[in-house]
């Protein structure tokens, strides 16, 4: 599917659409209440998150309190290796595929799924096998290659099934993803509960994974339904293209999935078992808070490249308000985290992990920044500025190894959670400027955050001086924060509506026959 060159010139305000796509495509993400949409599908996928959170972490008590904290480092450092692999054989396409998805449809969309499905099963394949050779470089023992070995095959499953849920992003069917999302997690926990009962060694933890791919894959057409179930395929000419076209993206991909799993990979070389298991102990946590804000991505996508295509009022508006959202969510979820990591990591792993509490606060501070962010990186996908949104993560990456390899030796999984907060404040400025660079950041009112700040600074103060019992202050700073800003006003008109609404969203928000969850 080859690129024509663009048309020499484009009205100004708008995006000029890709020349072989057609002019529109149809979708829920057009629709004329794009705010309703967005918040409707937000809560959608919000809601689903609650009830996979709460599988994470009765999860993530079994591996804790069986495997220990040695055990668990170990556990962690293969799983976060085999995480990268899978991140980085990506290769941008679940982002490429969703927004060149978005702009067709019938069987124009059927061949781009199919192209995206066959390029992601030789990228997951070949990476697999790094990750192996990777693992037996550096020293790991025979039982952590092995497992690189087992979990790797788990995260090929994995990542097919993923690919195949595409159209499930592109219609905007929240529900069906969410519920995609339960039952894995739900299949993972019933997995490490059999284990557990009979007694199962790592190995075994490693393996389940390949037994939860294959239930996966068995169930993925009933989810999408077999009119969206296609053939691998690998036309060079469409591979060559979806690669040109996701290559920046790729990059910025990576860069997400690598961020702070890299650090456990450091703490693993530089530190000990011990340090490791504290990491990756706090890191467990930090990933089932960084869920929401990945899920934004997903939810806000197909609706900015349609804006970007056909209306920037559109565009900077959806902009403007998820950037106000997302920063008050991060400052919510923050005060949480900081306020109350030691109660959160001793409740999930016993006491021998209150020493991760502080590694948990720093990851708390760099959600702050990371919901932010999380506002911008999908506009700069979307208006197709993917070259500074990698440039902007590059930057983020060196600055987190650097300051690893600097602090991780002398201070292990603390060291290695300052790096991170430290490094993803480095990041937000970097994306700002990414996106000022691009013409949309001249457009963003920084009016609100700058009303915000005060009262998160008051709250902050409250969670973290010790006056009380670390659950009541946190409680107590929370419930402060939220009644100041809504007795300010701050609280974004489409969250009002949300909640006044129950979830049900304006008429014009209703599904199309396309999308029926």
């Amino acid at each position: 599917m080859a690129v024509p060159d663009p048309p020499a010139v484009t009205p100004p305000g708008k995006v000029a659409p890709p020349a072989h796509l057609p002019a529109a495509a149809p979708n829920r993400a057009s629709d004329g209440d794009v705010s309703g949409v967005v918040m409707r599908g937000s809560a959608l996928r919000i809601a689903s998150m609650g009830v996979t959170n709460v599988l994470v972490a009765l999860g993530a008590v079994l591996l804790l309190r069986y495997l220990g904290v040695d055990e668990f480092g170990r556990y962690g450092t293969v799983m976060a290796l085999v995480a990268i692999v899978q991140g980085v054989t990506d290769a941008g396409l679940t982002m490429t595929g969703t927004r060149e998805m978005s702009l067709v449809h019938g069987d124009e969309r059927r061949r781009l799924l199919s192209h995206v499905l066959g390029l992601r099963i030789v990228l997951t394949g070949a990476g697999i096998l790094v990750a192996v050779l990777f693992a037996a470089a550096v020293g790991y023992d025979s039982e952590l290659v092995a497992g690189t070995a087992l979990a790797g095959v788990g995260v090929f499953l994995f990542s097919v099934q993923g690919a195949m849920l595409l159209p499930l992003a592109v219609e905007m069917r929240n529900g069906t993803l969410g519920l995609s999302e339960i039952i894995r997690q739900a299949l993972m926990v019933i997995g490490w509960v059999l284990l557990i009962l009979v007694g199962a060694g790592l190995d075994a933890f490693f393996a389940i994974q390949i037994a939860v791919g294959i239930l996966l894959l068995a169930i993925t057409p009933f989810l999408v339904g077999r009119h969206h179930v296609v053939r691998p395929r690998w036309d060079r000419q469409e591979l060559r293209t979806l690669t040109a076209i996701g290559l920046p993206i790729a990059i910025a991909g990576v860069v997400a999935v690598i961020y702070y799993r890299v650090l456990t990979v450091i703490v693993s070389l530089v530190s000990t078992d011990e340090q490791s298991g504290l990491f990756v102990s706090a890191s467990r946590v930090f990933e089932v808070a960084y869920a929401v804000p990945l899920i934004l991505v997903t939810v806000i996508l197909p609706v900015l490249t349609l804006a970007a295509r056909d209306d920037e009022s559109r565009l900077r508006y959806v902009m403007q308000r998820m950037t106000e959202a997302m920063s008050l969510a991060g400052i919510v979820v923050g005060l949480v985290v900081v306020g109350a990591a030691e109660t959160i990591i001793v409740l999930l792993g016993g006491e021998e992990y209150r020493e991760a509490a502080p590694v948990l606060q720093a990851f708390g501070i760099a959600l702050v920044s990371m919901f932010t962010g999380s506002a911008w990186s999908p506009v700069l996908i979307a208006t197709g500025r993917q070259k500074l949104l990698a440039m902007a993560s590059l930057v983020g990456l060196v600055v987190v190894v650097v300051l690893g390899f600097a602090l991780a030796p002398g201070m292990g999984a603390e060291g290695a959670g300052i790096a991170f907060a430290i490094a993803d404040w480095v990041l937000l400025v970097t994306l700002y400027l990414a996106l000022r660079r691009s013409g949309h950041g001249a457009h963003l009112d920084f009016r609100y955050l700058l009303r915000l700040i005060p009262i998160a600074a008051v709250a902050a103060a409250i969670a973290l001086i010790p006056w009380t019992g670390e659950v009541l202050r946190t409680a107590v700073a929370v419930a402060v924060f939220l009644g100041a800003v809504w007795g300010a006003g701050l609280v974004p008109t489409e969250m009002l509506t949300l909640i006044r609404n129950r979830g049900a969203g304006p008429e014009a928000a209703a599904p199309t026959p396309e999308t029926t969850d």
